[in-house]
């Protein structure tokens, strides 16, 4: 299960992103381009993860991701927060925050990323 916290903390990870509110609810911006909202009743996240990405994590996992009629259409997804764990979740954030990051940011990540593994080499 995946709270409200483990959202920020992985949102927030990110470079250029900040969070703020939408419609009433704590959501995650990219420099200023839509990333993810809480739903309105807290138990899912509405995440931007483009047209074929969602129509095939809705199809391999209804139980875990779906839309509702406002979202047909659009690039927006609804991930049931209770039914996702922490390594999926993440890995998926990520995944949509590289669709809308700004290269200077997708750069600052990659360095990061890099960074990581040699300050850690495989044995």
């Amino acid at each position: 299960m995946i709270t409200l916290d483990d959202v920020r903390e992985i949102a927030t990870s990110l470079p250029g992103v900040e969070e703020g509110t939408s419609y009433g609810t704590p959501a995650f911006r990219a420099r200023q381009k839509f990333l993810a909202r809480v739903s309105d009743d807290g138990a899912a996240l509405v995440l931007k993860v483009g047209e074929i990405e969602q129509r095939y994590l809705i199809e391999a996992e209804p139980e875990t991701y779906y839309i509702t009629p406002h979202y047909a259409g659009t690039s927006l997804v609804l991930v049931r927060l209770a039914q996702i764990d922490r390594a999926a979740f993440d890995d998926l954030f990520v995944r949509s925050w590289r669709l809308i990051a700004s290269k200077r940011d997708l750069a600052t990540y990659t360095q990061h990323l890099k960074g990581s593994t040699d300050d850690h080499p495989s044995s």
